[in-house]
């Protein structure tokens, strides 16, 4: 059993994916969330 737990998983490389897709999406949705929402509320004043 104590053979299991030291070895070094080989999917740990999974994780640096995920944190990075997981990143993108958050930004993303701060951007949508910017363009459809904020921009509506406070128009641009061009003369």
């Amino acid at each position: 059993m104590w053979i299991l737990l030291t070895q070094r998983p080989w999917h740990y490389w999974i994780s640096f994916v995920l944190v990075a897709a997981v990143g993108l999406g958050l930004v993303a949705t701060m951007i949508g969330y910017y363009r459809k929402v904020l921009s509506n509320k406070y128009p641009r004043h061009d003369q």
